[in-house]
């Protein structure tokens, strides 16, 4: 039982670090005050990214959210990655510098995400059904939003590391990621390539979280003024889910036959009227002739996965 507690104990903590809390005697942690609650131009009426003729999130309707919510018209974007953990970006870096950057889960409100994580026609959560493509779509997402934040950012740009100088070569941001890690470094393949293109981008700066003091150092110019170009990515159409979302593959109703009208029931005579000698073909009628058949079993929706698990995996807790 201990070991019970200790372990829900581990985790629960463990969740909060990653939304970048720590709890302590002076301060608790509030209940959904890690992630981005209210737009400071207002929640819109309408998200751009649930226009029905969209089969899957895209660069363009992300940063047209990313817009209208307002969160980075006034505040720089902040990305981060080789090696640098969530809760030391949050803790070292964000938390001290003004304005307040805007990280990947301050860029658009629960609402929003909860909106795209739940639309069955974006299959970016994992049913009962085993499915194949799923890994595909979220990775494409994660790469899509990251693209966009790097497309609707103003103004100053900032990479965290963890070191200033990558093991791998490179600095700061023309930082290189280990060849043996799986997958592609989101931050040169993604953000940085957009970033560097983005009229309104002034310049990329680097911190390193191993520096004692923080230190800026200004990495790319727009202009050729300093830097390099990276090359620009692509972003394929992902895998569609396995099979077209449905409620719950209940049987169907028979066609043609409408409860409560029966042949040979005359109006007005009760359901517990016994039949008579006079009428000996007939039989003898239901005790409840108008009743309605029983619903079945309530439509049950495929098990998804909580919102915070599906933030965890998108975040992670360290970026290679």
């Amino acid at each position: 039982m201990s070991t019970y507690i200790l372990g829900f104990t581990f985790g629960l903590l463990a969740n909060q670090a990653l939304a970048g809390c720590i709890p302590s005697k002076q301060s608790s942690c509030e209940p959904g005050a890690q992630w981005l609650n209210k737009c400071p131009k207002g929640t819109p009426k309408e998200w751009a990214c649930m226009d029905p003729k969209i089969d899957f999130p895209t660069v363009d309707c992300i940063v047209a959210d990313i817009q209208a919510c307002g969160t980075l018209a006034a505040n720089p974007a902040l990305f981060y990655s080789f090696g640098a953990s969530t809760i030391e970006v949050r803790t070292k870096i964000r938390d001290k510098l003004k304005p307040r950057p805007v990280m990947f889960n301050d860029a658009l409100p629960k609402d929003w995400d909860e909106k795209i994580t739940n639309e069955p026609r974006f299959g970016l959560t994992q049913g009962k059904l085993a499915d194949p493509g799923f890994q595909k779509r979220h990775d494409a997402f994660v790469h899509r939003f990251s693209a966009a934040m790097a497309q609707a950012a103003q103004g100053e740009v900032i990479i965290v590391t963890l070191a200033r100088t990558s093991i791998n070569g490179g600095d700061g941001a023309y930082s290189k990621p280990n060849p043996k890690t799986p997958g592609e470094n989101t931050w040169r393949t993604y953000e940085f390539p957009i970033a560097q293109r983005n009229p309104k981008v002034t310049s990329v700066v680097s911190y390193a979280l191993e520096e004692n003091r923080l230190r800026k150092v200004v990495d790319f110019q727009p202009g050729g003024t300093k830097g390099e170009l990276l090359p620009m990515p692509s972003f394929p159409k992902p895998p569609s889910p396995a099979a077209p979302y449905q409620p719950d593959p209940a049987s169907p109703k028979k066609p043609g036959k409408k409860p409560g009208k029966k042949p040979g029931k005359k109006p007005g005579k009760t359901p517990n009227k016994k039949p008579t000698s006079k009428t000996p073909g007939k039989k003898p009628t239901s005790k409840t002739p108008s009743k309605k058949p029983t619903s079945k079993t309530p439509v049950k929706k495929p098990t998804r996965k909580t919102l915070a698990a599906r933030r965890a995996e998108v975040l992670r807790d360290t970026r290679a």
